[in-house]
């Protein structure tokens, strides 16, 4: 019996297990989302719970890294919908400023290009989705994933560019 079978039969060792492994990737997305730690843990949270609740349902274990990533691409959809309506002090206080970002960060790179861009560039080449895979996490076409690749990567280049 493989390890998302015995999760599939409540064995909490083997959803830890199935979740550990799960949990780099669950973050990358979330924060690249969310642009928050907080936020990120709270939809990874989330996301744990429903799927604790609901991997019975999953019906082709192939397809378990796509469904838990729609689960929390949801989370944060929910998340962003609450965030719209509340401002944080911290954000009124920010004095806008031109980020001094190492060339090399892979997060000030990524930041600065449009969210439905850098999503799609970190599940392609951080967390190694296929295009099929991440066109079905996000509920968009995989034409559409290939196009926002295509101008996620000339956001990209010209940020690169201009450093």
């Amino acid at each position: 019996m493989n390890i998302l079978d015995k999760a599939r039969k409540q064995d909490p060792e083997a959803f830890e297990i199935l979740m550990r492994g799960e949990l780099p990737g669950l973050y990358r997305i979330a924060h690249t989302i969310l642009n928050n730690d907080e936020d990120a843990a709270d939809a990874i949270q989330e996301t744990t719970l429903k799927c604790w609740l609901n991997l019975k349902k999953l019906k082709n274990d192939k397809f378990f890294k796509t469904w838990l990533t729609r689960i929390l691409i949801n989370e944060c959809n929910t998340i962003l919908r609450k965030r719209k309506n509340t401002v944080s002090l911290d954000e009124i206080a920010e004095i806008p400023c031109e980020a001094s970002a190492d060339p090399d960060d892979w997060k000030e790179i990524t930041a600065r290009i449009e969210d439905k861009y850098r999503t799609v560039i970190e599940m392609y080449y951080v967390e190694e989705m296929p295009v099929r895979q991440i066109a079905k996490a996000l509920v968009i076409s995989e034409e559409n994933v290939r196009t926002r690749l295509s101008r996620g990567r000339k956001q990209l280049k010209q940020i690169l560019g201009e450093e």
